[in-house]
């Protein structure tokens, strides 16, 4: 495992993209995991009491669900979702996971 103290400051660390998993805003956990059990795709784990966040799967893909929170659905006028003048719980855009491995 590659620890950031280990590695000046100047010097990039090439990073190799083992997988991307998008996260998708959803207004209902519970009725999007029943959703996509219609499609076959099964829930794989939720976290929070009620369930706010969670993943399902089908074969070796997996998407995030994150209720009312982490992008949007698009339907309002914020110009941006997150960043200077953007706000997580806004509606544009979409969330991603990227899990790394470091080389070097």
């Amino acid at each position: 495992m590659l620890q950031a103290s280990s590695v000046p400051r100047n010097k990039i660390v090439p990073m190799r993209a083992k997988a991307i998993t998008p996260i998708l805003n959803v207004s209902d956990i519970a009725a999007s995991f029943a959703w996509f059990e219609k499609w076959d795709w099964k829930k794989l784990w939720d976290w929070a009491t009620p369930p706010t966040f969670g993943a399902v799967g089908s074969g070796a893909c997996e998407i995030f669900l994150c209720q009312g929170v982490q992008g949007g659905r698009g339907r309002g006028a914020n110009a941006a979702t997150f960043g200077p003048h953007g706000d997580e719980t806004a509606d544009k855009g979409a969330w991603m996971s990227v899990w790394v491995e470091g080389r070097g």
